[in-house]
């Protein structure tokens, strides 16, 4: 019936907070626009810990968008993909991707068959470039095939890093067909998986696709 004090860290900022991690016994805070990392207290009370400000220019997107792998810890801000193996320093580790969180990148697959040389405007076109997009944005590391991968559901693709190297994974086609029975290839996209998000444990990966919907017919109210 008794409280020896306040067991609670307040932390000195204005901005909401978006993510926390726990790396190596200490907590890893992220804003919008900071990083934080508190080491905890020894005992019952673990206010009376230390408080860093690691950053206050790289935030985090979401808890989706944080990630723990063998190196260290991997989270995604609107800047760029970042890892920490102490929480006190990082490393950039979407360099070679700049382009895409500043400006876009061009899609890696370019060449597609035309029906009579021409495309029917009409139709679904694929994406000839890609910008970040912070829609659901989801970073998972999959130990048994060694990659990481930044999923960005928004843009349909999932930007993937093995030995070092980045590669764009894409979730639609560059060309469609008619039907089925009289298949004709032409110039824009059939989207099998949609808003694909992925995620991974210990002993493969997986993808959850798709968009969920559901008409309510009796009288509830949604909020």
């Amino acid at each position: 019936f008794a409280f020896t004090t306040e067991n609670l860290v307040a932390l000195p900022t204005k901005y909401r907070i978006t993510a926390i991690k726990e790396h190596l016994g200490n907590i890893l805070i992220w804003t919008e626009a900071e990083m934080w990392h508190y080491t905890p207290s020894q005992g019952e009370v673990k206010s009376s810990g230390r408080l860093t400000k690691v950053s206050d220019l790289i935030g985090c997107l979401s808890p989706q968008s944080v990630a723990k792998t063998a190196e260290g810890v991997v989270w995604v801000d609107t800047n760029g993909i970042y890892i920490t193996n102490n929480g006190l320093q990082h490393k950039v580790l979407s360099a070679p991707l700049k382009s895409f969180f500043n400006e876009f990148i061009t899609n890696p697959v370019t060449s597609y068959y035309q029906r009579s040389g021409v495309a029917d405007l009409t139709n679904p076109l694929p994406n000839s470039f890609y910008r970040f997009n912070p829609k659901m944005v989801n970073v998972a590391h999959s130990p048994s095939q060694d990659i990481l991968l930044v999923s960005f559901p928004g843009e349909g693709i999932a930007l993937v890093l093995t030995q070092n190297k980045w590669a764009v994974w894409t979730f639609e086609s560059n060309v469609s067909v008619d039907s089925a029975a009289t298949p004709v290839p032409d110039v824009g996209t059939m989207e099998n998986i949609k808003d694909a998000y992925i995620i991974a444990d210990d002993v493969g990966l997986f993808m959850v696709g798709s968009v969920q919907s559901q008409n309510l017919t009796d009288a509830a109210v949604t909020w």
